[in-house]
């Protein structure tokens, strides 16, 4: 018995999504500098979705490139997307490196659909880490065994500082070489060194003008000579340095004074200094100022110099006395030029805060009263009148007046008056005498 009945049958939507990732293993790197990858997406579902791609790893080492990130796929529907990745950094030496990548595609409509693949890529390095360290170990043994296998000695630089050189010059000898256990280095006139470096120098003053020959000769597995010529000129005459003249004005001076130096030197003067404050001294000038260096006795000594560095020196003994208490307010003598007949010359002073008072002249001393006056002394030659004052600690100042004597004026004789009885007659002519004739 058969019935039928009829009835309505509701299919409701499902959804659901899968997707698988070709190749399942993929390397990178060295030379191959990207990789590509194709996701293939089937919609099982009984509706259109529309699908987004999605790429990533844990570390972020690559970057990711789709055609089209988004894709619509119909029910029962196959569709493939293609996904290129690169790494974002390149390794020139390294060893290889495994990493997870994980593909998944999501729908934009239902984003609790989803599905998910995962490869595992593999980044290679330019150059693998160990075939490179042993390559490279090995080219510096090589390197090394080249260096320092036995070779015979070689001259890279042999030269002289100068090829021409005048008399009284040394010149300098250089020399580098490679492979020599010795070096030696020597002149014809038999003068040398030895080394036993790779390098040096060495300094060689002839002690005659001529033509050398100075010999590099470099000792090891065998020899090797090399030679060069140095040529000695006769030294140019240079002319003698002169202190012309020197002089130190005053010769005492007290402490904060200074004394006025005047001198003279000759045209050959390259350079002079006053010793013993190492002053420079102006080789074209007469005259300069310089403060003292100590207290006490000292001695200035002028050292002129030519370009050849011969010198001279000419010295002057001065004396830098302490500061005094001692003033001399006033200090005349008058007149400072006088004649030898009537050489009277009258002295007047004035002292403050000095204890003793001295006049010197012509070798004599005579005490004066320290707080002043006029004294009357005579001379007898030209001479400088000096006073001193002293003070309570026995400190000292002085000054001086010069005073000219003139000699005295000689009368000439007068001359004597002719006797006319013993002067002889004037000559008479003759008449026989001849004439000169005027013409």
């Amino acid at each position: 018995q058969t019935w039928h009945e009829d009835g309505t049958l509701e299919i409701r939507p499902y959804h659901q999504v899968s997707v698988d990732v070709e190749p399942k293993r993929l390397s990178v790197g060295g030379l191959r500098a990207r990789g590509d990858l194709e996701i293939k997406m089937l919609n099982l579902s009984n509706v259109e979705h529309q699908l987004q791609l999605f790429a990533s790893d844990p570390e972020g080492r690559f970057s990711y490139e789709f055609e089209n990130d988004k894709l619509v796929v119909g029910p029962g529907q196959e569709r493939v997307a293609s996904v290129t990745l690169t790494p974002n950094n390149k390794p020139l030496i390294a060893s290889p490196r495994l990493d997870n990548v994980s593909l998944s595609v999501r729908s934009v409509q239902h984003p609790t659909v989803a599905a998910y693949s995962q490869i595992q890529v593999e980044q290679r390095p330019l150059l693998p880490a160990l075939p490179t360290i042993g390559t490279i170990v090995a080219v510096l043994l090589a390197v090394a065994w080249w260096s320092a296998r036995p070779r015979p000695p070689q001259i890279e630089v042999f030269e002289l500082a100068k090829e021409e050189i005048t008399l009284g010059e040394s010149v300098n000898v250089v020399f580098r070489v490679e492979g020599a256990k010795k070096v030696t280095l020597k002149s014809d006139d038999g003068e040398g060194t030895s080394f036993v470096r790779q390098s040096g120098e060495w300094t060689y003053m002839p002690k005659t003008t001529g033509t050398y020959t100075v010999t590099l000769n470099a000792e090891g597995i065998g020899s090797i000579r090399r030679n060069l010529v140095l040529k000695v000129n006769p030294a140019p005459i240079v002319p003698a340095p002169e202190i012309l003249s020197f002089e130190v004005s005053p010769r005492t001076i007290e402490a904060g004074e200074q004394f006025t130096i005047r001198y003279q030197l000759n045209p050959h003067v390259a350079r002079a200094t006053l010793q013993p404050m190492g002053y420079t001294v102006d080789v074209r000038g007469t005259s300069m100022t310089v403060p003292p260096s100590t207290i006490g006795p000292m001695v200035l000594e002028l050292i002129a110099e030519n370009t050849r560095g011969d010198r001279v020196s000419r010295k002057v003994n001065v004396t830098v006395e302490p500061k005094t208490r001692a003033v001399i307010q006033t200090f005349d003598v008058t007149p400072n030029e006088v004649s030898a007949e009537d050489a009277r010359v009258a002295v007047t002073w004035a002292t403050e805060s000095s204890v003793k008072v001295v006049l010197s002249y012509e070798g004599k001393t005579l005490s004066l009263d320290p707080r002043g006056g006029t004294q009357e002394i005579v001379l007898t030659k030209t001479t400088n009148i000096t006073i001193t004052a002293t003070d309570s600690d026995g400190k000292r100042v002085q000054r001086s007046e010069r005073v000219t004597v003139r000699p005295p004026v000689v009368e000439p004789d007068p001359e004597p008056v002719p006797d006319p009885a013993t002067t002889n007659p004037p000559p008479t002519t003759s008449a026989t005498d001849p004439v000169q004739d005027p013409t």
